[in-house]
């Protein structure tokens, strides 16, 4: 910070920056089982919706992009 400043350019990550942007950011589930009696997914569940959602992100892709989609992966 003090050499950017005397450089005469903005300090990106001054003190007052890194001060202003301190959050606590500890997530606790509890909340949202106690009151929506929310439950984690299996594991296999989340990653079957998670590589479902890709899929289809990728499906509406174009151009370029549109190349770069995955390949089917044949289990031996």
């Amino acid at each position: 910070e003090p050499l950017e400043r005397a450089l005469r350019l903005p300090a990106f990550l001054s003190r007052d920056t890194v001060r202003v942007t301190r959050a606590h950011l500890s997530y606790d589930a509890g909340k949202a089982r106690r009151e929506l009696g929310w439950t984690h997914p299996a594991p296999d569940e989340m990653w079957d919706r998670i590589v479902a959602e890709e899929r289809a992100l990728m499906g509406r892709r174009q151009g370029f992009l549109e190349r770069l989609r995955h390949q089917p992966v044949v289990e031996g």
